[in-house]
């Protein structure tokens, strides 16, 4: 009885396994090749917007720049998303500055201030992830040349035909899951904490170009269309969904909760299983 049970018990524990490997082969997995990436994001948000405005950027040492400007979120036509590649000589100096930045000053824990004009810094490489927020009226002269410079190279920058899809959610415990995907196959995953700019995981890597034909695929073009009202999930891991995306087709940002109503489903589904 003794040697049946413990012979049940191995086979439990081996299938167990198994479907454990085998979900994380289900997972799109990260390319080696990306290991040399880094990259920086620099948000400076605007308490004098209605909502939530901003000018953000992300900007990758591959030389690709994401230029992010919301200037009324109930406007669908002043708002926007450029996709910009600079010179690697550009990049490298003002990857230098953040350095310097984090060097001098190092990470904090982020700011309570959700009405306030303020400036967010993050930085990330293979080995480390760094994060710094400031209120305006209290922030360190370099923050602010750092975004100064930032812009100046994103309008000095070439258009990039490279497409974007942001895809984001608030989780349960009320932490914020952010993935940047870029059809050239560089992803920027992070995890946002409780805190106003507290930055919990950051890495940034490639995915084969097989799972970035796949997304494309999915997409469907209708989704430019679909409204942006606010959606509670319910019953779902999440509270909320959020899709963001800019193709040649068009740009768009609407709330999902992937209950196969709205044509933003299907896209929003597929990244949720695939990379959270």
């Amino acid at each position: 009885m003794g040697k049946k049970f413990s012979l049940i018990i191995i086979i439990i524990i081996g299938a167990i396994v198994i479907a454990c490997v085998f979900w994380r082969l289900k997972k799109i997995p990260d390319d080696n090749r990306g290991r040399g990436l880094s990259y920086f994001e620099i948000v400076k948000k605007d308490k004098d917007c209605s909502e939530n405005c901003f000018l953000e950027y992300l900007v990758m040492s591959n030389g690709e720049i994401m230029e992010k400007f919301i200037k009324d979120p109930s406007d669908k036509n002043i708002n926007g998303i450029n996709m910009l590649v600079s010179s690697t000589e550009d990049v490298r100096t003002l990857n230098e500055r953040v350095e310097r930045f984090f060097q001098r000053l190092g990470s904090n824990d982020g700011i309570e201030c959700e009405n306030c004009s303020s400036y967010h810094l993050y930085y990330a490489n293979g080995n480390e992830k760094r994060f710094f927020a400031s209120i305006e009226s209290g922030a360190d002269p370099e923050l602010i040349e750092i975004m100064k410079l930032t812009e100046n190279i994103a309008r000095n920058s070439n258009k990039s035909d490279v497409d974007f899809f942001h895809f984001y959610y608030e989780k349960r415990d009320s932490s914020y899951l952010d993935y940047h995907i870029f059809t050239n196959g560089t992803v920027i995953r992070e995890l946002f904490g409780k805190k106003n700019g507290y930055l919990a995981e950051a890495r940034i890597y490639l995915i084969e170009h097989e799972h970035v034909e796949k997304i494309v695929k999915i997409l469907n073009n209708d989704f430019f269309n679909e409204n942006s009202e606010f959606l509670e999930c319910q019953g779902k891991g999440y509270l909320w969904g959020y899709l963001e995306i800019k193709t040649s087709n068009g740009f768009n940002y609407t709330y999902t909760c992937g209950d196969g109503y709205r044509n933003s489903d299907a896209i929003f589904n597929y990244l949720y299983a695939n990379f959270n």
